[in-house]
């Protein structure tokens, strides 16, 4: 005899609901680390081509890109971006000699700074006018360890495409932290 399509649904729902509660004792709140969410950079090729470059306007993307991504990471609950204007006279001063991602450390020194679990430093890879690549590195400022590497291809070097590119990398980061918890 075949069950009826009521009986069946009733029984499924028994099932979904004592699922849920043998798994819900194992689950545990996990709190956001915090992170510090540091200036990002850009890597122009073009400039070595020849072609004219645009410096106020490529700050001004690059300061839209982090901007995006420090409130995409504290709207998904993420992590807790923690302001970066303690250590704003550390950050000038690293950056006026060096790459924050190629400084071998210096990012961490900011980040302890600031008390953060986590940093995160971005930068731009222009090739050209068409071809630009967002690029992230995170690390656990703790260990010194590298946990994350991501990077996001952009077509077109216009705010629409900085922007998507931005909100593609707060998913993929979001995504890798809730991996992680």
């Amino acid at each position: 005899m075949k069950p009826s399509p009521r009986r069946h649904a009733r029984w499924c729902a028994v099932l979904v609901v004592a699922a849920f509660g043998f798994a819900l004792p194992n689950l545990r709140a996990v709190e956001p680390r915090s992170i510090a969410v540091l200036d990002f950079e850009i890597e122009d090729d073009t400039a070595a081509q020849g072609a004219a470059v645009d410096v106020a306007t490529q700050q001004r993307r690059l300061r839209m890109a982090r901007d995006e991504i420090r409130a995409g990471l504290a709207e998904r609950g993420a992590f807790v971006v923690v302001d970066d204007a303690p250590a704003r006279a550390m950050i000038d001063r690293r950056r006026s000699g060096e790459r924050l991602h190629e400084c071998n450390g210096c990012e961490l020194e900011i980040a302890r700074a600031l008390g953060a679990q986590v940093v995160l430093v971005g930068w731009v890879q222009k090739v050209s006018n068409l071809i630009l690549n967002l690029n992230v590195g995170m690390k656990d400022v703790d260990t010194g360890k590298t946990i994350l590497i991501k990077s996001v291809d952009m077509r077109g070097d216009n705010d629409v495409s900085w922007r998507r590119a931005a909100r593609r990398m707060v998913e993929e980061i979001a995504a890798a932290e809730m991996r992680r918890s």
